[in-house]
C-alpha cells in the first residue's frame, strides 16, 4: 500500500515538471527545415511554417507544390486531385504563400465546384413569416451556372405558402417536391426570392430529419438570396479542411448541415475545425471543456494534430498548451513526423535561427537541365556547390543549345539568344507574300546565331488617297491584303459627297471613281493637258481616270447620242432646254445658255465663287464647242448662236460676252485677264 502510494506522488511530482517544459524552436524548425517534401499536405504546412522564419527557404515546399499541380486544373495532387490535399494548398495561399501562375480565386472555385451531394435525406422546407398576404417570386442557378431558371410565384398569406405544385398552403414548403427536384441536382444552388408585395417578412431555409430541425438559413428582408448548401467532400476530414479553407478564402459555399450532422460534441478536432470554420465561440467553449486536468492537453487521449487544431481554435486564450507541446518534443526537436509538426509550428508561431541548409539536405544545382543535378549540405550546414563534374552529369552547356527548349546553361531561361541555329537551317524566308510584296531571305549567322536583315524583298508601300493612285490601280500596295477602296486606309480623312463628313465616319464610299461620277459628286472636272489637280481628289490630271480619253466622251456632261458613252441623266435629272442634254452641275445655277454650259469670261467670274464647278474650256479641247473669247472687230455678235462659234463675228470694241442672247462687249473693268494660261479667268 505504501509502495502504491508513493508511486502515485512521484508520478503526480513528474506531471508538472513534464507541463512546464518549453517548445525549442530553433531545433525545431531546424529539423523541420531540413526534412525533404513528401506530399502535398506536408509540402503546404511546411511552406506555410518556415516562411514565417524565412521566405526564401520555403521555396524547396513551394516548387514542390508547383510541380506537383494539376496541369490542367488548379488542384493537388496531379495525378488524382482530391478536395483535402487541394484545401490545404488554399490554406497557404491565404496565408501568404506564392505559387507562380496560382491564384486564390481559381483555386477557391475549384473547392466549391468539387462537392458531391451530402446523403441528407430529411427535408429542405422553405418557411415565410409574415403577417401579410402577398406572392413571391423564386429563381434559382446552380453552382457554376450564370443562366437563371424560370421564375416560379408562390403565393404567401399569413405565414401560409402555396405553389404551382402544391396548391395547399402550408407552414413548411419542401422545396424538392414543391418548387423543384432539379435544385438539388448539385450542391450550393443559390435561390433568390423577391417577396416585394409583402411589406414584412422573415425568410428560412430549415432542414428536418428525425424531427429534429436546422435553421440553414435565415434573413429579415423581403429579398434574400439562399446558398442550398447541401454538399460535402469525400469524408469527414476532407469535409472539415475543405470548409476551413473556403472559409479563409470568403467564400459564400459551406456543408454546414452535413458536418452538423456529422459533429461529435466530444471532439477535440471537431470542435476545433467547427470553430475554425464558423466563428462560433460555443464550439471554442465547448473545447475548453475538453481539456485534461493533469495533462494540459485536450481530450481523453493527447493526440498531437488534434492538439494543433485546438491551438490554432484557442489562440492565445489557452497559453499553458505550448509548455504541453515542449513536453512531448523529442530530442531532435520534431513531433511525431515532418506534417504533425509543420501544424504544430504554425499553430504555435515562435521564432528560430535557420542555418544556410541542414547536414544531408539536398537542392538541386540550378533551374533548367541543372535541376537534374543535386548537392549535399555538409557537417557544417553550408552549400558546397555543384562541381563541374555534377554539372555534366546534367546536360549542362556553357553555350545555350539552340531549338532543343531546354535551358542548357541553367540561367532560367530556354533557347535565350537564339535567333537561328546554323546547324539547322543557314536561310529561311522572310518578309511579306501578300499584295505587291514579295518574299526576301535571311541568313543565320554561325557565331552570333542571329538572323541578317531581309534581303531582296517587295517591301509595302503607302496606300493612300493623298498618294498618287495608289488607293485607284487595284493594287493591294500596303499589303494588308485589301485592294484600294475596300481598304480603310483608302477611307480615311476624304469628303467625296461634299457633306462636310470625313468618310471614315460617314456612309459614301470612294468608289466608284467613273467620270460620272467624279464629277457630278465635286462639281467640277478635270481639264485636260494640265498637272493640276483640279477637281481636288488627290490626283493630277494626267492620271485621273476621269480624264480618260480612249472613249471619247466629254468631259462636261456625258453626250447621249455619241456611241459609248454613258448617260448621267439617271443620276442627274437635270436638263437643259430643248437640246435634251444632260448638265454637268447642279440644278441650282445655271452657267450660261450653252449646249454644254461654257462659260465666257465674266460668267465663269461671277459664280466660280460660289459653285467652284464654272470654268473657261478652249477650242483647243477637241470634241468641245469653242466658247465665245473675243472679237477682233464689229460692234454686234447677233450672229452668234448658242455659244457655239463666234468666229464669224467681229466686234470693234474688244472682247464679247454673251448676254440676253446676244454678243455684246466685255467692259475693261470686268475683263479678268488669264495670266497663267490655266484656262481660268
Amino acid at each position: 500500500m505504501k509502495l502504491r502510494l508513493f508511486t502515485i506522488i512521484f508520478l503526480l511530482l513528474l506531471i508538472p515538471l513534464a507541463i512546464s517544459k518549453p517548445v525549442d524552436f530553433d531545433k525545431a524548425y531546424t529539423w523541420l527545415y531540413g526534412q525533404q517534401p513528401t506530399d502535398v499536405t506536408q509540402a503546404a504546412l511546411t511552406a506555410l511554417s518556415i516562411a514565417k522564419i524565412d521566405p526564401a527557404k520555403a521555396q524547396l515546399f513551394i516548387d514542390y507544390l508547383k510541380n506537383n499541380k494539376n496541369p490542367s486544373q488548379p488542384c493537388w495532387p496531379k495525378s488524382t486531385c482530391d478536395s483535402s490535399s487541394t484545401a490545404f494548398v488554399l490554406l497557404a495561399l491565404n496565408n501568404g504563400i506564392n505559387i507562380d501562375e496560382v491564384t486564390i480565386e481559381e483555386v477557391k472555385n475549384w473547392l466549391e465546384l468539387a462537392q458531391q451531394n451530402a446523403p441528407l435525406p430529411g427535408t429542405w422546407n422553405l418557411q415565410i413569416i409574415t403577417p401579410g398576404t402577398g406572392t413571391c417570386e423564386l429563381v434559382y442557378a446552380k453552382k457554376g451556372s450564370t443562366n437563371p431558371n424560370p421564375e416560379i410565384r408562390l403565393s404567401v398569406d399569413n405565414g401560409k405558402i402555396s405553389s404551382p405544385s402544391c396548391t395547399q398552403p402550408r407552414t413548411f414548403l419542401d422545396i424538392r417536391s414543391c418548387i423543384s427536384q432539379d435544385i438539388f441536382s448539385k450542391p450550393s444552388t443559390k435561390i433568390r426570392i423577391n417577396c416585394q408585395t409583402l411589406s414584412d417578412a422573415k425568410i428560412s431555409v430549415i432542414y428536418i430529419e428525425n424531427n429534429a430541425y436546422y435553421l440553414v438559413s435565415e434573413s429579415v428582408s423581403v429579398t434574400t438570396d439562399i446558398i442550398i448548401n447541401n454538399g460535402y467532400y469525400a469524408n469527414l476530414d476532407s469535409t472539415y479542411y475543405s470548409n476551413w479553407a473556403l472559409k479563409r478564402s470568403n467564400s459564400d459555399v459551406d456543408s454546414l448541415l452535413y458536418l452538423k450532422k456529422s459533429y461529435n460534441l466530444n471532439s477535440v478536432k471537431d470542435n476545433s475545425l467547427l470553430f475554425l470554420v464558423t466563428n462560433n465561440l460555443y464550439y471554442q467553449s465547448k473545447l475548453s471543456t475538453l481539456k485534461s486536468q493533469i495533462g494540459g492537453y485536450y481530450g481523453q487521449v493527447p493526440n498531437l494534430w488534434d492538439n494543433a487544431l485546438a491551438a490554432l481554435a484557442l489562440g492565445q486564450a489557452d497559453t499553458g498548451l505550448q509548455e504541453w507541446f515542449g513536453s512531448q518534443q523529442n530530442a531532435n526537436g520534431y513531433w511525431q513526423d515532418s506534417k504533425t509538426t509543420a501544424l504544430i509550428l504554425f499553430a504555435l508561431g515562435g521564432t528560430a535561427n535557420l542555418p544556410e541548409c541542414v547536414q544531408g539536405q539536398q537542392k538541386s544545382c540550378g533551374p533548367g537541365v541543372c535541376a537534374l543535378a543535386t548537392q549535399t549540405c555538409t557537417s557544417q550546414n553550408t552549400w558546397p556547390g555543384c562541381t563541374q563534374t555534377d554539372l555534366a552529369r546534367s546536360g549542362y552547356s556553357a553555350t545555350e543549345i539552340c531549338g532543343n527548349e531546354l535551358d542548357d546553361n541553367c540561367d532560367g531561361s530556354e533557347d535565350e539568344g537564339c535567333d537561328c541555329d546554323p546547324a539547322l537551317f543557314t536561310t529561311e524566308s522572310c518578309g511579306l507574300d501578300i499584295g505587291i510584296c514579295e518574299l526576301g531571305t535571311r541568313t543565320c549567322d554561325p557565331i552570333t546565331r542571329k538572323w541578317s536583315s531581309c534581303q531582296n524583298e517587295v517591301r509595302p508601300s503607302v496606300e493612300s488617297p493623298r498618294d498618287g493612285n495608289s488607293c485607284y490601280d487595284n493594287r493591294d500596295n500596303d499589303c494588308d491584303g485589301l485592294i484600294d477602296c475596300n481598304d480603310p486606309d483608302c477611307q480615311i480623312g476624304n469628303d467625296w459627297d461634299r457633306d462636310s463628313i470625313l468618310n471614315d465616319n460617314d456612309q459614301e464610299k470612294c468608289t466608284p471613281r467613273s467620270c460620272l461620277t467624279d464629277v457630278i459628286r465635286e462639281g467640277r472636272p478635270e481639264f485636260l493637258g494640265k498637272a493640276k489637280d483640279q477637281d481636288s481628289d488627290g490626283m493630277c490630271d494626267s492620271l485621273d481616270q476621269c480624264d480618260n480619253t480612249q472613249t471619247g466622251c466629254p468631259i462636261y456632261g456625258i453626250d447621249q447620242q455619241k456611241p459609248g458613252c454613258p448617260s448621267d441623266c439617271s443620276i442627274q435629272s437635270c436638263r437643259e432646254g430643248s437640246d435634251n442634254f444632260c448638265r454637268f452641275t447642279s440644278c441650282e445655277t445655271d452657267c450660261g445658255s450653252g449646249v454644254f454650259n461654257t462659260c465666257d469670261y465674266l460668267e465663269c467670274s461671277s459664280v466660280s465663287s460660289s459653285l467652284n464647278g464654272c470654268i473657261f474650256i478652249p477650242s483647243s479641247v477637241p470634241w468641245l464647242y469653242n466658247s465665245c473669247v473675243s472679237c477682233s472687230s464689229g460692234s454686234s455678235c447677233s450672229s452668234y448662236q448658242d455659244e457655239r462659234d463666234c468666229s464669224s463675228d467681229s466686234c470693234s470694241k474688244g472682247p464679247c460676252q454673251w448676254e440676253n442672247n446676244a454678243c455684246t462687249e466685255i467692259p475693261k473693268s470686268n475683263f479678268y485677264k488669264d495670266n497663267d494660261n490655266d484656262g481660268f479667268g
